[in-house]
């Protein structure tokens, strides 16, 4: 019996990607499942998610493709971090994640962008809805 072991190296670091996504996939959940018993933050959330309609409604009036839904400034409830030459911004905590998850679900295209002002002193990430 001949073993390709090319074949089992890429199978098994696949795999253990695999693995690896499922994981991150279920502790987001739990977090997101944590959050929405928090009632400050699934009011803070629905607040946002209620003015998504209108926002979108007046940048689509203005002939624009996406609009600006939420500003993340607390610097607990996101990390970016510069990868293949561009940052990276994830919202990990608060009301964003029950937002960005809320759109999801909707099927509405949804993304993050990590900003910052123009002395670099103040950071945040803005959550992008876009059509």
């Amino acid at each position: 019996m001949e073993i390709n072991i090319q074949n089992l190296k890429d199978q098994t670091l696949r795999s253990i990607e695999e693995g690896k996504k499922k994981a991150l996939q279920g502790e987001k959940q739990a977090r997101i499942e944590e959050l929405a018993r928090n009632a400050e933050e699934v009011a803070k959330a629905q607040e946002i998610i209620a003015n998504i309609p209108a926002k979108c409604e007046l940048a689509a009036s203005k002939g624009m493709n996406y609009t600006q839904v939420m500003r993340e400034t607390s610097y607990d409830n996101f990390n970016a971090k510069f990868v293949d030459g561009k940052w990276v911004a994830t919202i990990t905590n608060g009301p964003g994640l029950l937002v960005i998850d809320a759109c999801q679900k909707a099927g509405l295209s949804v993304e993050t962008r990590y900003t910052w002002d123009d002395g670099g002193l103040n950071s945040w990430v803005v959550v992008i809805v876009s059509w």
